[in-house]
Order: C-alpha cells, then sequence, then structure tokens
C-alpha cells in the first residue's frame, strides 16, 4: 500500500506520472491517494440524497481507481495535470454508476502481466476509500458544506475540489468572472475557519 506521506516533491508530479505508466504501481497509489479524498468529497456532494442508499462516495473513490489504472497509459504527462484528468475519470464513472447502480464496467486487464499488476492495486483501493470514510475531519467538513446553498456548493465543487479556473466557473454558474473569484475567496475563508482537510483543494486555478 502507498505511504500517504510520500508525496511527490513539488514539480515532480509528472515524473511519478510517467513512472506510473511504466507500471508503476507505488507511484500510482501515491498519486490517486492524494487526490481520493477530493473525489470523495465532490462524489458526495454530487450524489442525490434518495441515491446515496444505492450508490456511495466510497464506490466512486474505488471505481475511479481501478478505471484510472486501467488508462492510465492515455494520459499525456507532459500537458496534462493528474488531478484534472482523474476528475475527467470521475465523471465519467459517477455517470455510469447512476445509470446503471452498483453494476461495474469489466476493465480490459489484457496480458498476464497487467492482470497480476491489476491485483495488486486492488486492495489498496479499497483500504483507502475506508479510511477516508472514516475521517473525521473530511465528515465534519462535508456535513458543513452541505448545509450551505447550492451555488455555494457548486463552488466548492467546482474551484475547490476540481480545480476549475474562475472563468470556468463563472460560465457554469451564470455569473463573471470577477464575481466567482471575491465569492470563492470569501467562502474559502468562511470554510478553513471550521477546517479543510489538508491536500482537499486543488491549489491552482487555471485559465
Amino acid at each position: 500500500m502507498s505511504n500517504p506521506d510520500a508525496e511527490p516533491p513539488e514539480g515532480e508530479t509528472q515524473t511519478w506520472l510517467r513512472r506510473a505508466q511504466e507500471g508503476g504501481v507505488t507511484e500510482f497509489g501515491v498519486l490517486y491517494e492524494h487526490v481520493a479524498p477530493s473525489i470523495y468529497a465532490w462524489a458526495t456532494l454530487r450524489l442525490a440524497r434518495d441515491r446515496r442508499s444505492e450508490i456511495d462516495a466510497q464506490d466512486v473513490v474505488q471505481e475511479v481507481w481501478l478505471r484510472a489504472w486501467d488508462s492510465i497509459e492515455r494520459i499525456d504527462a507532459e500537458t496534462t495535470p493528474f488531478r484534472k484528468w482523474v476528475f475527467r475519470v470521475a465523471k465519467i464513472v459517477l455517470l455510469e454508476l447512476l445509470r446503471d447502480g452498483r453494476r461495474r464496467r469489466q476493465v480490459n486487464l489484457g496480458s498476464e502481466t497487467k492482470r497480476a499488476v491489476f491485483e495488486q492495486v486492488m486492495d489498496p483501493a479499497t483500504a483507502i476509500s475506508a479510511r477516508i470514510e472514516r475521517d473525521d475531519t473530511l465528515g465534519r467538513f462535508l456535513e458543513s458544506v452541505s448545509s450551505l446553498p447550492e451555488p455555494d456548493r457548486k463552488l466548492v465543487g467546482y474551484c475547490g475540489l476540481e480545480g476549475l479556473s474562475y472563468k470556468v466557473a463563472a460560465q457554469r454558474l451564470d455569473s463573471t468572472e470577477g464575481a466567482v473569484a471575491r465569492r470563492w475567496q470569501r467562502l474559502r475563508k468562511r470554510l478553513a475557519e471550521g477546517g479543510i482537510p489538508r491536500d482537499l483543494f486543488d491549489p491552482s486555478l487555471r485559465d
């Protein structure tokens, strides 16, 4: 299992991604473990209350792990941020789970070598999602966000968790870039007073 403290040094995420693409299970685990709480929080906020008895965020975290590992070779490690790519995978996974319930797509394992490596990541995926679900700080954060008005909940997802630019968030919220920037800065400050789990929010906003 990956070490949650073994975070890729600043500026070396893409190097770790290239190693993961070469079959590095440990490197992939470290990369994913640092974005998994954000995926869990995002899925929790997106899932409708009447569907949570059928699908929970833990299902999403595990399925995204497996799907991301299955398609890790497709990322352009030079130009694509790992976090944003994983969220693209998460959106597909969530749509499919909402449509099909707990039924999961069969991952194309291909060779025996890939099958053996894939089996190595299944247990860590389950362990990480279970640990996230027991995180009291994350639980309190989600309770706080759940009580916010819907536009603020969406803003947490767009700017905080997905790391979308103010420009893109403004388009989705039918607002202006400046208004979204000011609103997000105020909202983030208020949330910080109650405690935001480490690494939960994307530190960058890009146009």
